[in-house]
């Protein structure tokens, strides 16, 4: 089988084209989008979409780049379809970039809307329709979720199997969804095995148990992705583990943070259960420490799932060099010698509460950018304590598998919260980087589940 790829002639500008490189999705998509049977050989580089290349995938260009269009598996003529797939893209392009700076006239989404559903109704297959979904990623604005619900509902439809995976109109990707996220890591970048992976809230007090009181004393670090069994309630909270020098720390990252008084007790179900579990095993004090974060930094009800991973996958890269998030940073103070954590170890939260719980009101840039305040984002910026001192350099995990050695610095944090800020209609500034994320992982996890699928025709 041939596969034909078309494109514009006319080369995008230095440094990557029209698009920055994202940071993991590139070689998954390329895999699952475009299988390696094929016997013509594809020259393909994904940097924020797909584009044309003329150099081998191996050794990806980062100039001279071509205008996105998607693969078609069969000789057909491109010229009658080519014109609206440039058109949209060109429009997309367009929005993301003004709403940078204002909000985004009416009567855009619905020609948006009109040019989205020319290309449906042209008889694209389900390949195309992922492709679809990663250029509206990729072109982010403060109407980008309606369009990529829009397209994905239809696919829905075709495949009611996804329901297992997502769920809400919004969407909200459900514990089977992450676990699937979560494997793609292991599969493409060689992640540990499972040393990131999903857990019920209820499981974890035993499974600490056992970690306080196995022989082995061999340091490890371990990050679960935690949900309430019961069904009604989709939220989750990760929370990373390590253990060393015979104690065993545990860090709550709730993304709706928590409160903790003597009169209120709002707290994420995984730390009601270490507290229900542990509080009073005075046996445990020097054994284990809790460390839970107290600020809200999600806003809306559907990217908890979103959250969760990312901050894992922060702290489990900025641990392969030996940082340690306990001790490099949530121990430290910032500028003005104010600690990040408040020992919760008092009577007057409860009377005879033995638990190590400290509050965290701190987090590192690389987690901090994933927050939907923007008021919040300013706030960290301002106050912003020492990284360069506090905060060593650690490695990530890049597309190609590679480590890299990456900076904590706020200038880093504002590069990303810049590049995906966005104006509403109320000319308010709103941070999308979390939204980016969650359609990004979304058409990737939909890649890997319909990878049998890809060339099946889609009638709308």
């Amino acid at each position: 089988m041939s596969l034909l790829v078309a494109g514009s002639t006319r080369a995008a500008g230095a440094g990557g084209g029209l698009f920055r490189p994202i940071e993991h999705a590139e070689r998954a998509l390329y895999k699952f989008l475009v299988r390696e049977d094929f016997d013509t050989i594809v020259r393909a580089v994904v940097e924020k979409a797909i584009y044309r290349s003329e150099a081998p995938l191996e050794s990806p260009p980062l100039s001279g780049l071509r205008s996105p269009v998607p693969f078609r598996v069969t000789p057909v003529n491109f010229a009658e379809t080519e014109e609206n797939w440039q058109s949209l893209f060109a429009l997309l392009k367009s929005i993301s970039y003004g709403n940078t700076h204002k909000p985004i006239p009416r009567n855009l989404k619905k020609r948006v809307r009109e040019e989205i559903i020319t290309i449906l109704s042209s008889g694209v297959n389900l390949q195309e329709n992922l492709f679809l979904l990663w250029l509206l990623s990729q072109t982010i604005s403060t109407d980008t979720l309606d369009h990529f619900v829009f397209v994905l509902n239809k696919i829905k439809t075709k495949y009611p199997k996804l329901n297992e995976y997502l769920i809400s109109w919004d969407p909200i990707i459900t514990p089977k969804g992450i676990a699937n996220i979560l494997k793609f890591f292991e599969d493409e970048y060689n992640f540990q095995e499972n040393i990131l992976s999903c857990k019920s809230a209820n499981e974890i007090p035993a499974l600490i148990k056992t970690y306080l009181e196995a022989e082995d004393e061999t340091p490890f670090v371990k990050g679960f992705i935690t949900y309430n069994p019961n069904p009604e309630d989709p939220h989750v909270v990760p929370i990373f583990i390590k253990k060393d020098e015979g104690k065993v720390k545990i860090f709550v990252i709730n993304s709706l943070g928590h409160e903790i008084t003597t009169s209120k007790r709002e707290m994420p179900l995984v730390l009601r259960r270490l507290f229900e579990k542990f509080s009073h095993r005075s046996e445990y004090f020097d054994k284990l420490e809790i460390y839970s974060y107290k600020p809200v930094r999600q806003n809306d009800g559907s990217s908890c799932s979103i959250f969760s991973v990312l901050d894992l996958k922060n702290l489990y890269e900025s641990h392969l060099d030996g940082f340690d998030i306990f001790k490099h940073f949530l121990e430290k103070e910032d500028r003005s010698n104010k600690r990040f954590i408040t020992n919760l170890f008092m009577d007057d939260i409860e009377v005879g509460n033995c638990l190590n719980l400290f509050e965290v009101d701190r987090l590192p840039p690389s987690m901090m950018k994933v927050t939907q305040s923007f008021r919040k984002l300013n706030l960290y910026r301002v106050a912003s304590p020492a990284f360069s001192i506090h905060m060593p350099a650690f490695l990530r995990i890049d597309a190609r598998g590679e480590k890299r050695r990456v900076i904590q610095s706020i200038q880093t944090l504002n590069k990303a919260v810049d590049d995906s800020t966005k104006m509403n209609r109320l000319s308010q500034k709103i941070n999308k980087y979390v939204e980016r994320k969650r359609l990004e992982l979304i058409v990737i996890m939909l890649s890997r589940i319909l990878k049998d699928h890809l060339f099946e025709a889609l009638v709308f």
